[in-house]
């Protein structure tokens, strides 16, 4: 083999291999990236989070409200 030939072969391999690690390969077999379901649990918890801490802001100016 020529050295040109190595060369192109090498880089022939090289492109495989990113073909085949590329993060979004599943997205084509019709699957979900498999972060999205961790990040709608997350997003999930921070509004569970946030009205709980409304609730609680409610609570609190009703409060103050009676004390004036």
């Amino acid at each position: 083999m020529t050295m040109k030939s190595c060369f192109l072969l090498l880089l022939v391999a090289i492109a495989i291999a990113a073909v085949d690690a590329h993060p979004h390969d599943h997205a084509l077999k019709g699957q979900e990236h498999p972060d999205t379901d961790d990040m709608e649990d997350e997003l999930e918890e921070l509004k569970a989070e946030d009205e709980e801490e409304v609730k609680v802001a409610d609570e609190l100016m009703h409060d103050l409200e009676k004390r004036d």
